[in-house]
């Protein structure tokens, strides 16, 4: 059991870096950009890492202490609903659809982020107070709103 839950932890907490490296108010400035000044544009949406480790292990979730299960399935939960919003967005009709209704399809998945976003940390949270990790040894894993700051003072300093 305890090495299921460090190798969730370490699954997890990729994600969450891979997450939090991800700039989203600036990735939707961009699209909405392209979409203006680019008749019959389209965003191309990457598909998530697969979570081997989870997929592995789902059989035998019943193992995991009760504290860990419900954050660790919350999270894996919104993870699988993105992965099946990704595809609507890679789908061939996705293009069909006017600029606007993409555009706030696009919102949307990247709102869907933010909530797996918080939802990993939590997952993470939970596998690290149930192997005792104290928090002063915990990676620090930067937050999206956090890579925003920089992103916004980058720009400044650009301009």
């Amino acid at each position: 059991m305890h090495d299921f839950q460090i190798a969730l932890y370490a699954e997890v907490s990729s994600d969450i870096l891979a997450l939090s490296l991800s700039d989203r108010n600036r990735y939707l400035a961009n699209a909405r950009r392209h979409y203006r000044e680019q008749a019959g544009y389209s965003v191309v949406v990457a598909r998530l890492a697969q979570n081997a480790v989870f997929k592995a292990m789902i059989g035998e979730v019943q193992i995991l202490p009760s504290e860990v299960i419900l954050p660790l399935i919350d999270y894996e939960r919104q993870r699988e609903i993105v992965e099946q919003f990704i595809e609507d967005l890679r789908d061939e009709s996705f293009r069909s659809l006017t600029a606007e209704r993409q555009l706030l399809m696009y919102s949307d998945y990247l709102d869907m982020l933010g909530l797996l976003e918080d939802l990993a940390r939590e997952a993470v949270t939970a596998l690290a107070n149930s192997l005792n990790i104290p928090a002063e040894d915990r990676p620090s894993l930067p937050s999206a709103s956090a890579v925003d700051e920089v992103s916004a003072g980058r720009r400044e300093d650009e301009s």
